[in-house]
This record gives structure tokens, C-alpha cells and sequence, in this order.
């Protein structure tokens, strides 16, 4: 239950410091995704330490993996991208990555 509140408290951090430049460059709908795949692990984990039945251990195993996934996806979407942009440098070609290219 710790962990669901920090993450609750990050996205409200977050959602009030929105407009800094920092967290623009930081691309906020990552940072969204990011912190609703941890806000999900943390829940399903929670689950664990309630009473087993077969809904709840569905649940829990369903909402721990798509959490993992929501978590690591816009990392590794923001690696690709980082990869992108020094292989272009090595050429010394100027790219240039929009939102809509990372979404794909």
C-alpha cells in the first residue's frame, strides 16, 4: 500500500508540474504510461495479500503483467529513439522524432 501512494503522489507531482520544462522534455505521456504501469504493479501485488480465489489470482497475475508492460514499454520505445538519433548523428544527418513516430 506504500507504493501506491508514492506512485499517487508522483502523479499528482507531476500532473501539478506539468508545464515545466523538464517534464515536457521528459514527454508526459511517457511519464503517464510510466507511472500507470507502476500504479498497476503495485495494486496487483497488493492483491496477493488478500485471500486466494481463482478471480483474484487471475486479476492479480492480469494486472501485474500489463503494469510491467505499461512500465517498460515507453523506456524501451524511448531507447529505440535515443538509438535513432545517435546513429543519425554519426552520419551527421539531422532527424527529427515526433510524438507520433514514437506512438508509431
Amino acid at each position: 500500500s506504500l507504493a501506491i501512494l508514492v506512485v499517487l503522489l508522483a502523479c499528482v507531482m507531476t500532473y501539478i508540474q506539468r508545464n515545466r520544462l523538464v517534464l515536457k522534455n521528459a514527454q508526459i505521456e511517457f511519464l503517464w504510461l510510466l507511472l500507470a504501469g507502476l500504479l498497476l504493479v503495485s495494486i496487483g501485488s497488493l492483491m496477493f495479500a488478500l485471500p486466494p480465489t481463482d478471480a483474484l489470482c487471475v486479476a492479480s497475475v492480469w494486472t501485474i503483467n500489463v503494469g510491467y508492460s505499461l512500465e517498460l514499454v515507453p523506456l524501451i520505445v524511448k531507447m529505440a529513439a535515443f538509438y535513432r538519433l545517435m546513429r543519425a548523428a554519426q552520419k551527421m544527418r539531422h532527424i527529427q522524432l515526433t510524438l507520433k513516430s514514437l506512438f508509431g
